[in-house]
């Protein structure tokens, strides 16, 4: 893997701070966590994330993060 990933994993985790409500953040945020190797933060994160996806209205990005949850 190429680039700092901790940094990278701290400004989603700022982002996520700052804009609970930005959906493409918590997609992200998951990946890194699951390209790490940490399922069970990723699975955290997943589930936050379709939460606020719902919330948003945004069926999409929570199908989507199902299909990262359930691959976990």
């Amino acid at each position: 893997m190429t680039g700092d990933s901790g940094a990278a994993l701290e400004c989603f985790q700022q982002l996520g701070t700052d804009s609970p409500g930005y959906v493409p953040a918590y997609v992200q945020r998951g990946q890194l966590l699951a390209r790490l190797g940490r399922d069970e933060e990723a699975r955290d994160v997943f589930r936050a994330g379709i939460a606020a996806a719902n919330k948003a209205g945004d069926a999409h990005a929570a199908g989507e993060m199902e299909g990262f949850l359930d691959s976990l």
